[in-house]
């Protein structure tokens, strides 16, 4: 376990899992068999649903979620606090293009071809985030991971982990299905783990796609 210690008290106030490269193994197949099994075909619609529902929920606790965040960092509640509603206001601007993202016809000289560029979410991505800022800067990846139908496995930084743990249980709250949003929380050795075993996944993906012809 990692002990969080407040900035101003100098008393340790929590403690975070430290985990191991079995943990972010574990997180990155279950976000890839969420993506796989649900998240890919859940609709625009209802994506932008959950992530509304979600910014309702942190701009409501915006007071108890930013003396978390302030607590584990050390940053004064009157910058943390408007944070938190940039959170919410990150959410509802991406949540606007969840139902938008639509493909393309692409014109031809050729009246007998059809061209047409079709739109596809990546799969599941890694969501770094530094101790200063955890949940903005969370939540300026997070909210168009999310609306272009990705699945995300996020590391916070080991120095201030609290708040990006709260806001897992926001994202529950809010309906989102179980892999949709992972957190794997320690240091260097995790946040590497972490990038290897994505790479391993886009690997195994393109061996499982079919050859060109």
């Amino acid at each position: 376990m990692l002990q969080s210690t407040n900035p101003f008290t100098s008393q340790v106030w929590a403690e975070i899992p430290d985990a191991s490269a079995e943990d972010a193994a574990a997180a990155v197949a279950a976000a890839n068999r969420t993506f796989r099994e649900v998240w890919r075909d859940t609709p625009g619609v209802r994506r932008a649903e959950m992530m509304l529902k979600l910014a309702t929920l942190i701009e409501s606790q915006a007071d108890r979620m930013s003396c978390i965040e302030s607590t584990d960092n050390g940053k004064i509640v009157r910058e943390t606090r408007p944070q938190m509603l940039w959170v919410g206001r990150q959410l509802r601007y991406f949540a606007g293009y969840a139902d938008k993202l639509f493909g393309q016809h692409v014109p031809l000289d050729q009246p007998n071809t059809l061209d047409y560029l079709s739109l596809e979410p990546f799969g599941v991505v890694a969501l770094i985030t530094a101790w200063n800022s955890p949940l903005a800067l969370l939540a300026n990846k997070l909210a168009p991971a999310l609306a272009a139908g990705n699945c995300v496995v996020v590391k916070p930084s080991e120095h201030a982990s609290a708040s990006t743990l709260e806001f897992a249980a926001l994202v529950e709250e809010a309906g989102f299905p179980p892999g949709v949003f992972n957190v794997v929380t320690g240091g260097a050795e995790t946040g590497r783990a972490l990038v290897e075993n994505l790479f391993l996944q886009l690997h195994a993906h393109r061996l499982d796609m079919p050859a060109s012809k």
